[in-house]
């Protein structure tokens, strides 16, 4: 977060912030700012990527309606129109720089005074120069290590034509690029890092596809803060496991584990590793499982009997994320995640009672479940078990749904809701407002309605009730409906 801040006519620079909060991400900077009474302010936000950090960012903000001002630069359409929905603002769409002034910036920032070899050409966001053009005969061959001055070296999503047969060669001596600081490799054919890719004592940022071997030796990588995807499997080393834990200023992680199970020892060292990621910087952790025999077995570590271990780990965490996984149920240690915001869960059986944990949760803004048996009766948020301050709630449950139901008085801040129904659940079909009503603040509904071809009648009722009852929200809630048919 960047800018200034104004208060009674008075501009104050980052410096000036109480508590020496400049530079803090999410809510943190706006988190400290309300209760030293700055009911209007000015706040200038550079560069937000996603739409999850706009939530989180706006839920920290007062609206005292004393005519506070806030501006945001994205490089997104839909971040903008997102943040556009939930105040009265406009989105300032910023002409680019001409092809020939975008270049010329990019290769004095590239190679300084030195001007650009003349085997390569400019691509991709200015980030990366190669020779390449977007003719299947030319994939991209060019030789990077003359990027003495590169810091940023981005060839995520390019089409898969564009790459050479030994993609390998492209990252050949990625090593001697000293002064890089951010590699994103996410989309390429990328099997295996070069042991050189440890030399980049100044990387920030590293974004790897999935499968990617990663050598030992990361540790080594002191200056890195943000790590995704790392693949862990059952030929992941015990030393490269280790050396996570070596990454003292890592903030974010991101893990697939795949392929067949791991093994006890394994998964011992990894959570390890993480306990103490977590008891440094770490704030964002994400593990996808693929459970290759679909019987729990892929990860034993997530079991409640390492709940002690999972509790030192995940304690300071602001963002967790595991769609898929061991759960069983909501865990008790998830109770003791004071500082979390973010959270998306997948939970094979979810109770009544499980809510109640997860609504203790005072900083969570956040929230999505993803669930495979729920109460007969379905899930009730109540007026008195937490979720006061939650902005976004999202279910799913494959087919049929989640029924969910809101008390008066429950999550008195949601702002946008999520869910979906299949219309031949004879309990769904017996009421399709689930107290939405109640929900107040809600600006956005996503409602996915599942049925097959002879519950199509139960189906248009559905949308029918969910379109009256979203019509006499408060503020003018937008409804997004989308229908599948099963058969």
């Amino acid at each position: 977060m960047a800018g200034s801040c104004a208060r009674g006519g008075e501009q104050l620079k980052p410096d000036d912030i109480p508590g020496h909060v400049a530079g803090d991400d999410n809510k943190c900077v706006c988190g400290k700012l309300m209760p030293h009474g700055w009911t209007r302010y000015l706040v200038v936000i550079d560069d937000i990527w996603n739409k999850d950090d706009w939530i989180i960012i706006n839920g920290a903000l007062s609206d005292e309606k004393c005519g506070s001002r806030i501006i945001i630069t994205t490089r997104k359409n839909d971040v903008a129109e997102e943040c556009c929905r939930c105040t009265v603002g406009i989105v300032y769409n910023m002409k680019p720089l001409r092809n020939d002034s975008s270049e010329r910036l990019f290769i004095e920032k590239a190679f300084g005074n030195k001007g650009c070899p003349p085997n390569l050409t400019y691509l991709h966001d200015s980030a990366l120069p190669a020779n390449i053009s977007e003719d299947k005969d030319h994939p991209i061959t060019a030789d990077i290590t003359h990027l003495f001055h590169l810091k940023y070296l981005d060839i995520s999503g390019l089409p898969a034509n564009l790459f050479s047969t030994d993609f390998s060669r492209l990252v050949k001596g990625i090593g001697n690029l000293q002064y890089l600081e951010t590699i994103d490799l996410r989309g390429t054919p990328l099997s295996k890092l070069p042991s050189d890719i440890y030399n980049l004592k100044h990387l920030v940022c590293l974004f790897l596809p999935r499968g990617v071997i990663l050598p030992d030796g990361i540790g080594q990588m002191k200056a890195l803060e943000e790590l995704k995807v790392i693949t862990v499997d059952r030929y992941s080393s015990l030393e490269f496991l280790q050396e996570l834990s070596q990454l003292t200023k890592l903030r974010l992680i991101s893990i697939y584990m795949e392929r067949e199970p791991t093994t006890l020892q394994q998964e011992s060292i990894l959570i390890s590793s993480l306990c103490k990621l977590g008891m440094g910087n770490l704030h964002s952790l994400t593990i996808d499982i693929f459970d290759i025999w679909n019987d729990g077995s892929a990860m034993h570590c997530l079991h409640d009997s390492h709940g002690h271990s999972w509790q030192a780990a995940v304690q300071s965490l602001r963002k967790f994320s595991m769609k898929s996984g061991s759960f069983n149920k909501v865990p008790d240690w998830m109770g003791s995640m004071n500082h979390l915001e973010k959270l998306v869960l997948g939970v094979e059986e979810i109770e009544q009672k499980d809510l109640d944990i997860l609504g203790n949760l005072q900083s969570l803004l956040y929230l999505f479940l993803m669930l495979v048996e729920y109460p007969k009766g379905g899930l009730t948020f109540r007026e008195s078990k937490g979720f006061q301050g939650l902005r976004y709630l999202g279910t799913h449950c494959y087919p049929r749904g989640v029924m969910l139901a809101f008390e008066s008085g429950s999550m008195l801040r949601l702002e946008h809701l999520q869910f979906d129904i299949y219309t031949c659940d004879s309990i769904i079909c017996s009421s399709y407002n689930f107290g939405i009503e109640h929900l107040k603040s809600l600006t956005m509904i996503d409602v996915t309605i599942r049925y097959i071809k002879q519950c199509e009648d139960d189906m248009k009722k559905a949308e029918t009730a969910i379109r009256n009852v979203v019509n006499k929200l408060p503020k003018n809630a937008t409804l997004r409906i989308e229908k599948q048919s099963l058969l």
